[in-house]
């Protein structure tokens, strides 16, 4: 995938979050170089409000994903839901989303 097709996915994805990231998403990362893309939301606490908007985050993601020519047809996602109040820690892949925080 060149990396003009990487910015693509890159802008739907942050496109598919505008509006739904709330103050406890610490981080959001994506690994385009797997053959399942994982998507991992860091949250600082779990919270079922903020699972139902990354379930929309997704299906909002996969349909922006269909609408463009870019040679990751029958592209596949694994979405984690990381609950991390320690530290973060480096994850492979970019970081779509990082929360800033008080040193």
């Amino acid at each position: 995938m060149s990396i003009d097709d990487q910015n693509m996915v890159l802008a739907i994805l942050t496109q598919a979050m505008l509006g739904a990231i709330s103050s406890n998403v610490r981080m959001v990362a994506i690994d385009l170089d797997r053959p399942v893309w994982p998507i991992s939301f860091f949250l600082e606490k779990d919270s079922a409000i903020d699972r139902e908007e990354i379930e929309e985050i997704i299906s909002t993601f996969e349909v922006g994903m269909m609408d463009v020519d870019i040679p990751c047809e029958g592209f596949k996602t694994e979405v984690f839901v990381i609950p991390a109040t320690q530290p973060l820690a480096e994850v492979p892949g970019v970081k779509v989303f990082l929360r800033r925080e008080a040193q």
